[in-house]
């Protein structure tokens, strides 16, 4: 604990030094992989329940934003169950929080 305490310390200094700061920005996101550790209906009911919660928090906050990570499949999954939330909300529509677009990602 002392070694982290000097390093904080240290860090603290050298930041003080130079004149930097930090930022630190929380990015809520999910990357939903289908049947990794349990079947895909067990998945399907925990994806429901989760993005049921943040179309909820789309409707109170308007600042509030989610990314999918690029994932259209589990959007699909979602409407195969809650049909209704696929003719969405014009409110949380207009306001432009809910995104979908490719992401490339490269294996080295």
């Amino acid at each position: 604990m002392a070694r982290i305490r000097a390093a904080q310390a240290k860090r603290a200094a050298i930041e003080e030094k130079v004149g930097m700061t930090r930022i630190a920005h929380y990015v809520r996101s999910t990357h939903w992989d289908r049947e990794w550790y349990e079947p895909f209906q067990g998945y399907r009911m925990r994806l429901v329940s989760m993005l049921d919660e943040v179309l909820e928090n789309l409707r109170k906050d308007s600042a509030f934003k989610f990314v999918m990570d690029g994932q259209t499949i589990p959007v699909y999954d979602y409407l195969e169950v809650r049909l209704e939330k696929g003719r969405g909300d014009s409110s949380i529509r207009s306001r432009g929080p809910v995104q979908s677009r490719p992401v490339v990602c490269r294996a080295g």
